[in-house]
């Protein structure tokens, strides 16, 4: 859940698809692959 609060404080979060992105992340059990913030997740 750590990884999720540091993507809430970086710049990039404003943007609202970003948001929607990323409440998709939270609902699915595993994030897809080819989404720009898996990576950040799972780093």
């Amino acid at each position: 859940m750590q990884s999720f609060t540091i993507i809430l404080t970086t710049p990039d979060f404003t943007h609202r698809p970003h948001l929607h992105c990323l409440i998709s992340h939270i609902i699915a059990p595993t994030p897809p692959p080819m989404h720009p913030y898996s990576l950040n997740i799972r780093q």
